[in-house]
């Protein structure tokens, strides 16, 4: 895992982090089990802190900060160098005791005017989705 300095200027420098290994990623988010998203937001960046919006997708935005990026929109996969999306996704327990997705995933927005013209070896589309890591979280 190599870090790389931050462009930021606040007080709570934080570094991107560049993964070698899917194993380091798993690794880097394994170490976040059991915490509160409060602690989680409270160790970003200010300037990441800064850019997190409180709409739908802050869960996943933090996700991203931890890792030392800049929520973005870009239609490449979240951690470039290993070609994966970071997707977070809620579940609360039912009455019954199972587990259930309080929500459905939004993976990539599809163009309808390119998309007869696209190849899917090639697509964006297809490196958004190739791999991606689901960080499921309790949510009340």
């Amino acid at each position: 895992m190599l870090l790389r300095k931050s462009e930021s200027h606040s007080h709570r420098s934080m570094k991107k982090i560049i993964f070698n290994t899917e194993k380091e990623l798993l690794s880097f988010f394994r170490k976040f089990k059991g915490k509160k998203l409060s602690e989680l937001k409270s160790l970003l960046d200010n300037e990441i802190d800064s850019k997190i919006s409180t709409n739908k997708g802050m869960v996943g935005q933090i996700f991203e900060g931890l890792t030392g990026r800049l929520p973005n929109s870009s239609p490449l996969p979240d951690i470039e160098e290993l070609g994966i999306e970071l997707k977070a996704i809620p579940f609360y327990k039912l009455k019954n005791g199972s587990l259930s997705s309080k929500e459905r995933a939004k993976l990539k927005s599809i163009n309808y005017k390119t998309l007869l013209d696209d190849k899917w070896e090639n697509s964006l589309l297809r490196k958004k989705i190739d791999k991606i890591l689901f960080n499921v979280y309790d949510h009340p």
